[in-house]
Parts: structure tokens; C-alpha cells; sequence
């Protein structure tokens, strides 16, 4: 039975009252086929707003759900562009040519967003061929294009790459992925050029398990750039006209580095955030990186050997001086190696450096150290004196009498710490604390959150747990 609701205000000597009277209607409840199209688009749009280029679900895609309500509900799907534009091209699918073809269809002149896995089971797929046509055909339309294949099937890359169109006018993000085990990924490089004739829009470049060489030209205007599992080339960051003077953002994670570094600085004019994990020689990009803008530095997996060195990498070139040679370095995240922590010593040192931190990100638990080094009154020059905002999210429970303290030795100095972000345990143990001493704080209950956005990808693994 279908409700009416008729509102009356009442006024009383007091407030006013709303008076709700129910009337019953005999009609049968509307059919989902009578909710106009606009409404059906909007209802749509919010159901692959989050979608991403992921094989992860094997759920059906939203938009193929949709289709399979009703008939109108279909015609209108089939109807709207915008539902079509992410195309994913499984080889494992038997369909997978059939469904891609009808998206790129369906989706009929907007911009495409293209995700090709090729598992390599010895022999490329039969359909391969006419794959690598329809993307030559709609290469115009290409925005973003992934292309990835297992450990075995590089030969898989190698024949995409050299059997589509040779520029890609408006492709803005290209990934390419070869996954494997890290200990057996064989870090090669494309012996097909990547769209030797230019990629003008290219803003940013994600390579797994392959190297930078012949994936790249040098009028590419790329911000952000991420390397994982891969061999890196130092060769391909010089020169005036190297892509990489526009870089924004930089991800270096799990590199081999296979080549004699010299002393050729690496000008990046332009870089605002700069994120290193698992490498060998910290010290060696940190010296050889100009980034006179840099904002943001991510440091994962180093010890306190690493951070020593690390710290005289990142000396200002000035003569006699003992500033960091990142002056507008504000923002920096830290995880020390599995296990390992810093002498107080190497912690004061630490922080004489970076001395214009304004926010600290410790990822570790047991940071005794570093407290005591933070809230060192002792100390000749004040720690951090410009430090706004202290995460400490995966802190142990024992050491809270310690944060607390150095909270308060801190405010008594002149330093205060304004914001804190802490384990929702830690934050509860100590809410009255906080408030007493004006410290605003959050509750960071998953501590990946900490993480900054550039490292939220499927390949950022977190080995220590």
C-alpha cells in the first residue's frame, strides 16, 4: 500500500508542533521501469564512480549488472557513454575480444581507460593480434592504457609494443607491469620502443618489473613517476632535455641500481614529494637529487648505518654549512628496518638536518630513541623548533608515559606540539591528558592510512608483518 504524508504546523505557547496525518492509497507501488531516465543515469554514475582497472573482483563489472535488471534498464545503460570507459581486457576471459569491442562501442567518442593482462602460457593468445588492432584503431582515444603479463610472458610486452600505433597523442597515464617473484624478476627492458613517435600528454609513467630504457621520450611531459622492482638507470635522468624536469612526484621502490653513478647531479627543478623504499644506496640518490622544491620525503626499510649516510648526503653544497640542501622539506615519513631503531645520537643528528620539519611520520613502535632525543632539554639547539604535527600511529602502549612527557617538556620550552595522530588505545589512555595540554589528536586506527597517497598501490607491500 502507497503512504501520503500531510504536514500541519500547530502553534503552541511554547514551540511549534508538526501534526503528521497518514493516508492510505490503494495504488500498487510504482515499477522500477517508471523511474525516469535521468534518475537511472545519475543512479549509475554513482555506481562506477569508484571503479578502478582492477582484475581483483571477479564479480561482474557494475555497468554489466545494470544490464541485467531489465530491459529498459539495459536500453538506457547501452545508451550512456560514460559507463563504457573503462575497458578491461582479460585474455584469460574467453569473451574478453567480444566485450572489449562492444565497450569501445557503447562508449563511442569519449576518452578510453585500457587495462590488458596477458598471463603467458607459452604462446600468445590467439586473439592478441586483433587486440593490438583495436587499440591502434582507437589509439586517439586512448587516456589511460595498462598493460601487464606475468614473469614469463615479457614476450607478451615485447609484441604489444611493437605491433600498436607508434604515438599516443592523448595519453595521459601509462603502466606497464611484469609481475613475478622479487627475487627472480629479471629487470629488462622493452626492446620495442615505447610509441617512439610521442606521447605529448603524458603525465605519468608507472613501470613494475621493466626498466625506463626505450619507454620513454624526451618530450614527455611527465609530474609523477614510479619505478618498482626494476633496474634503474642513471643515464636516463641526464641531460637538459630529459622528461623528468617536470617531476612532481617520485616513487623509487625496490631498485637494483646497474650502473656507475659519478657525480652528475640529477635536477629535478619541480619536485614537491619524493618516495624511496628497500634500496641499497639511499645516500647516493639523496646526494645526486637537486630539488630545490621538495616538500615531501618518504624513507622506508633504512637503518641506522643508512640514516648516517643519509644524512651527510643530504648536507647543503653551501660551504660550511649544516643545513639540509632540501630547504622547503616540511613534510617527512619514516620506517626504520624491520626490528632495528636509532641511537639518540644519530636521531639528534637526524633532526639537525632536516631542521625545517614541520610534520613527522614514525611508523615504527618501539621509538624510545626518539623521543628521548625529541624531548632532550639538554640539547643545544631545540629539536624540531618549527614542529607542528607528530604521527606516531603504531606506538607501543609502554611508552605513552614517555610521549606524554615529551608533550609536556616541549609546551614548556616554547615548542609546543599542536597535532598529534596516535593508536585509537594510546588515544583513549591519555584523552584528558591531551585536552588539558591543548593537543588536538587523532585516532589513526588503520596506521597504512599515515602513508602518504602516492604509496596506496598493489605493489607497496608491507613485508614486515
Amino acid at each position: 500500500m502507497k503512504s501520503q504524508l500531510e504536514v500541519k504546523p500547530l502553534q503552541t505557547s511554547t514551540s511549534p508542533t508538526i501534526a503528521c496525518t497518514v493516508v492510505q492509497s490503494g495504488s500498487l507501488p510504482a515499477s522500477i521501469s517508471d523511474v525516469p531516465n535521468e534518475l537511472l543515469t545519475a543512479i549509475f554514475f554513482a555506481g562506477c564512480e569508484d571503479r578502478s582497472l582492477s582484475l581483483r573482483s571477479k564479480e561482474l563489472p557494475f555497468e554489466i549488472l545494470i544490464t541485467q535488471v531489465s530491459y529498459h534498464w539495459r536500453i538506457v545503460a547501452h545508451s550512456t557513454p560514460q559507463l563504457w570507459t573503462n575497458v578491461v581486457i582479460d585474455t584469460q576471459d574467453e569473451n574478453h575480444l567480444k566485450n572489449a569491442t562492444e565497450y569501445v562501442q557503447r562508449s563511442r567518442a569519449l576518452t578510453l581507460n585500457v587495462f590488458v593482462h596477458v598471463p603467458y602460457h607459452g604462446q600468445l593468445p590467439l586473439t592478441f593480434p586483433s587486440i593490438c588492432r583495436l587499440l591502434s584503431t582507437e589509439v586517439e582515444r586512448l587516456q589511460v592504457l595498462r598493460v601487464e603479463s606475468n614473469l614469463a610472458g615479457f614476450p607478451s610486452l615485447q609484441y604489444a609494443f611493437g605491433h600498436i600505433a607508434k604515438s599516443a597523442p592523448h595519453l595521459q597515464a601509462l603502466d606497464i607491469r611484469l609481475s613475478g617473484e622479487r627475487n627472480i624478476m629479471p629487470h629488462v627492458g622493452l626492446q620495442e620502443t615505447v610509441f617512439p613517435d610521442g606521447l605529448p600528454s603524458l603525465q605519468s609513467l608507472h613501470l613494475v618489473g621493466v626498466t625506463l630504457r626505450n619507454t620513454v621520450l624526451p618530450q614527455c611531459p611527465i609530474t609523477s613517476l614510479q619505478l618498482h622492482q626494476c633496474a634503474y638507470y642513471h643515464s636516463s635522468f641526464r641531460g637538459a632535455d630529459h622528461p623528468f624536469s617536470a617531476l612532481t612526484q617520485l616513487v623509487l621502490s625496490e631498485l637494483n641500481w646497474m650502473c656507475e653513478w659519478g657525480s652528475d647531479p640529477i635536477q629535478l627543478p619541480l619536485l614537491k614529494g619524493l618516495y624511496v623504499r628497500y634500496l641499497s644506496d639511499y645516500d647516493k640518490i639523496l646526494s645526486r637529487i637537486v630539488a630545490p622544491e621538495l616538500d615531501t620525503l618518504y624513507l622506508e626499510a633504512v637503518d641506522e648505518g643508512e640514516m648516517a649516510d643519509i644524512i651527510s648526503a643530504s648536507q647543503s653544497p653551501e660551504y660550511n654549512s649544516d643545513s639540509s640542501k632540501f630547504p622547503r622539506l616540511h613534510s617527512f615519513i619514516l620506517r626504520l628496518a624491520a626490528g632495528r631503531t636509532l641511537s639518540p645520537q644519530i636521531w639528534r643528528n637526524f633532526m639537525g638536518r632536516f631542521h625545517e620539519v614541520t610534520h613527522f611520520t614514525l611508523l615504527d613502535a618501539n621509538i624510545g630513541d626518539f623521543l628521548q632525543a625529541l624531548g632532550d632539554p639538554d640539547a643545544l639547539c631545540v629539536p624540531w623548533p618549527m614542529l607542528e604535527m607528530l604521527s606516531l600511529p603504531n606506538i607501543e602502549t609502554g611508552l605513552l608515559a614517555d610521549t606524554m612527557s615529551v608533550v609536556s617538556k616541549r609546551a614548556d620550552m616554547g615548542y609546543p606540539i599542536l597535532k598529534l595522530q596516535l593508536s585509537p588505545k594510546i588515544f583513549a589512555d591519555a584523552d584528558i591528558f591531551w585536552r588539558d595540554r591543548g593537543v588536538y589528536v587523532e585516532a589513526v586506527v588503520n596506521p597504512l592510512a599515515a602513508l602518504p597517497a602516492a604509496c596506496h598501490t598493489e605493489e607497496w607491500r608491507d613485508d614486515e608483518k
